[in-house]
């Protein structure tokens, strides 16, 4: 199921799985001009290929490799034969997805087909728009944000997700997305549009209000931690108890996850 929203200029195309009437978990493209950015799940890519089916679309730009950003890529290119391009990182991710995925994310999301990218060039055209690529790594190596400076437009995939990100994958670093964080336009104000559907117009605030967000919480884990707590004891206490997210994943997202990454961060 996709929904089309219209931020002046920006078309956002958001939605993901529908089951008992609802939609699981939700992710967003972005119509950037005649430049897509990512492209949804699998399981919405037919309905994706026929809503840009009548529009212009001269090549789609990813932001990661994640199955809920690529799943409808290979799709679009059977349809449209328009170019893609993605981190030199993501390239062979694409052209060879994992064969095997988490029972959570292959029933939200699906298995990704496999699909072929150009490496992104250090700046996209999108119609009348340019698109700054960042480098952004630490939802994932190979991820990157696009930056339009004379809009006012970043478009940060799941880099920035919310201010309050109370949950981590055991794979994510605080300290990478933080300095990722750090790599974003510190001087202009900006309207983040996520990967997840939040636009966030003062996005600069924003960034800096997550920031003060985990380091606030990196000194209560230290101080927890020098009582000698143990990881999941300082989740509990900070954040409350793993909820229906950690079973639903397995404990493949979790508060705990989030817990050690702090304590990492230097």
């Amino acid at each position: 199921m996709l929904k089309v929203a219209r931020y002046g200029p920006v078309t956002q195309i958001r939605g993901g799985r529908r089951l008992a009437g609802r939609i699981l978990y939700q992710t967003a493209a972005y119509l950037v001009g005649d430049l897509l950015i990512d492209t949804g799940c699998a399981h919405t890519s037919s309905e994706l290929c026929k809503l840009v089916r009548d529009r212009p679309l001269s090549g789609v730009a990813i932001t990661h490799h994640h199955e809920d950003h690529v799943g409808g890529l290979e799709a679009l290119q059977a349809e449209r034969a328009v170019p893609a391009y993605a981190h030199p990182l993501a390239l062979p991710r694409l052209l060879e997805p994992p064969r095997r995925l988490a029972l959570y994310r292959r029933v939200v999301w699906g298995m990704p087909p496999p699909a072929q990218a150009l490496p992104l060039p250090e700046e996209l055209s999108a119609g009348p728009y340019r698109l700054r690529v960042i480098h952004t790594p630490g939802h994932a190596p190979d991820h990157v944000a696009f930056y339009e400076a004379r809009e006012g437009w970043l478009f940060t995939g799941d880099l920035f997700i919310s201010e309050r990100v109370r949950y981590l994958r055991p794979n994510e670093s605080v300290a990478a997305i933080a300095a990722s964080l750090a790599r974003l336009p510190a001087s202009d104000d900006y309207t983040i549009f996520c990967g997840g559907g939040r636009v966030v117009e003062d996005g600069a605030e924003a960034v800096r209000r997550k920031v003060e967000y985990w380091r606030q919480l990196r000194e209560q884990a230290r101080a927890l931690a020098a009582q000698g707590l143990s990881q999941r004891e300082i989740a509990t206490r900070l954040l409350g108890r793993e909820g229906w997210l950690y079973l639903f994943t397995g404990g493949d997202v979790a508060k705990r996850h989030l817990v050690r990454s702090l304590l990492q961060w230097p």
